[in-house]
């Protein structure tokens, strides 16, 4: 008996399964059944290999009849050098291909891996700066906070800044630029709009009073005709503007607003034909907000030098004069308007142009016509007492206002 047998010899008998379904065969029966097996599979290899082969051989012939040869032949006309030249060329060509195909790619590849290395350096390098100057601000307040002095100083000026914010001029002072700009501009401004002596001698050509372009002399018998607006005429500094002989008074208001209508016959003062002087007054500068057109009417007046030709034209008459002096004198020298025993006219404008600091008095003769044949009249020349000053240039836009 073995000993490692657990059962001591006493195994249980397994009782044998009973055959189902059909009955086993025995080795003979089953080798003729393979040999019949491999012999049917072999019938009907042969026979598939016969149809194909029919197929085959008749694909073959319409090739043939087409002029295509079946693979692994060559034509008769195809040179095999030929042949392996063509592989080649397909075969580089390919190469070509996959090579530009992956280079490409691998370009692409390593540019997007290189925009993001780059991008991540400098996203840690930004965080690298910024860790600094944290550090660096920490180190400062660190500092700071160690320092009890820096500390009250700090608080201190905090105090004061926040004051100062508080305040109206601490608020007004965010706006100082603005202002400044402004108050320059509007000051430009008024400077170029209100400022006759810029505005002065452009205003003059630019007026009614035009520009006038006439021989120095004209003869009594010129067959030039004569307007019978009176008017005044000066060829050197270009005027030509109408005067006005019908204002009454001697007086500054009633005066400036006849001077808005052209150049003013003074009062009582002789008319052309008349033996006596003819007073004509002119602005030399105003501001552009008074009215009239004839603002800047004798503003190069002083420009007329000694011989230069005036003339005045007077009820269908054209009367020459000739410069023969020209002064400068305060307002409250007023001899220039008295009558003179030579026919002659005098200009009047204020001096400098811009202001009526002084008075510029031009004086010329009568040349023509004959001024012998002039008509005499009694003088009635105002006097002393009854006019102290000449009357000035229009209120500036100041005067207007205040």
């Amino acid at each position: 008996m073995n000993r490692s047998d657990p059962h001591f010899g006493l195994r249980p008998q397994r009782p044998t399964p009973e055959p189902v379904g059909r009955p086993s065969k025995s080795s003979a029966e089953l080798q003729k059944d393979e040999l019949q097996r491999k012999a049917a599979e072999e019938y009907a290899r042969r026979g598939i290999n016969r149809v194909y082969k029919q197929e085959l051989e008749a694909r073959q012939n319409e090739l043939q009849q087409q002029g295509i040869h079946p693979p692994g032949e060559l034509a008769p006309d195809v040179d095999k050098a030929q042949l392996e030249h063509y592989h080649k060329s397909w075969q580089e060509y390919w190469q070509h291909y996959y090579q530009d195909y992956y280079s490409g790619y691998y370009d692409k590849y390593f540019g997007e891996v290189k925009t993001k290395v780059d991008e991540h350096h400098k996203k840690s390098t930004d965080k690298l700066v910024e860790m600094f100057e944290d550090n660096k601000k920490l180190a400062t307040q660190k500092k700071r906070l160690e320092d009890p002095e820096a500390i009250r100083r700090d608080i201190l000026n905090r105090i004061v800044e926040r004051g100062k914010e508080s305040s109206f001029w601490g608020k007004a002072r965010k706006h100082v630029r603005a202002l400044v700009f402004a108050g320059t501009a509007a000051g430009l401004f008024l400077f170029l709009q209100f400022n006759p002596v810029v505005v002065g001698a452009v205003k003059q050509y630019l007026g009614p009073a035009g520009s006038a372009s006439l021989p120095s002399i004209i003869e009594p018998s010129s067959s030039s005709e004569v307007s019978k607006t009176p008017s005044v005429i000066i060829p050197k500094i270009g005027v030509k503007a109408p005067v006005v002989y019908d204002e009454p008074s001697p007086f500054n208001d009633p005066v400036q607003k006849a001077m808005e209508r052209g150049a003013l016959r003074y009062w009582n003062t002789a008319s052309p034909g008349e033996t006596g002087n003819v007073v004509i007054l002119g602005h030399s500068s105003n501001n552009l907000l008074n009215s009239g057109d004839y603002k800047y009417l004798f503003v190069n007046l002083k420009r007329l030098e000694a011989d230069d030709i005036i003339y005045l034209d007077f009820e269908g008459v054209r009367y020459g004069y000739k410069v023969t002096e020209k002064q400068i004198v305060p307002p409250s020298e007023f001899s220039h308007i008295y009558p003179t025993d030579v026919p002659s006219v005098t200009l009047i404008t204020c001096d400098p142009p811009g202001t009526d600091n002084n008075r510029l008095y031009v004086r010329a003769v009568q040349i023509s016509p004959d001024p012998a044949k002039n008509k005499v009249v009694e003088s009635n020349q105002t006097t002393e007492k009854e006019v102290q000053e000449v009357p000035s240039a229009a209120p500036s836009i100041w005067g207007s206002i205040f």
